[in-house]
């Protein structure tokens, strides 16, 4: 009677760990969700980290989805007229250390350092490319 029990109970015991396993998987990225711009800060190769935050920035919500979709919604306080959403794809790389964007309409892929992921703190640097050495550091919390 035992091994019977045993022959039935054994494999939806194996079934259910195996579901759970895989849920929690799906469940560890962290940066997948909505998150709002709270800080944003510059330095050059002369200067230390500055902040200059616009309010243009701050209003944006900014949405890494499960699929590798990648979206910019624009909030009421517009930095240009008639300013409208930024889509693309995202993706993480370097042991999680990177994300890399690309943007519908626009050619090449962008990168970005992650500083620091929490369940609801996201920190990242980028550089500019241009003589001065730009580097922007924004950070981020989860909605």
């Amino acid at each position: 009677m035992i091994q019977k029990i045993a022959r039935i109970t054994v494999p939806f015991l194996l079934l259910a760990t195996l579901i759970g396993c895989k849920k929690e998987e799906k469940e560890q990225n962290k940066l997948v969700g909505s998150w709002s711009k709270i800080k944003m800060e510059v330095k050059t190769t002369t200067t230390d980290w500055q902040i200059v935050n616009e309010p243009c920035q701050l209003d944006n919500v900014e949405e890494y989805k499960g699929d590798g979709n990648y979206a910019i919604y624009v909030g009421t306080v517009q930095c240009s007229p008639g300013e409208s959403g930024i889509y693309g794809t995202w993706k993480q790389v370097a042991n999680n250390t990177k994300i890399i964007y690309t943007y519908s309409g626009v050619s090449g892929e962008y990168e970005s350092n992650i500083e620091e992921l929490t369940a609801s703190r996201l920190v990242t640097t980028h550089a500019t490319g241009n003589l001065a050495g730009e580097q922007y550091r924004e950070t981020y919390q989860k909605q």
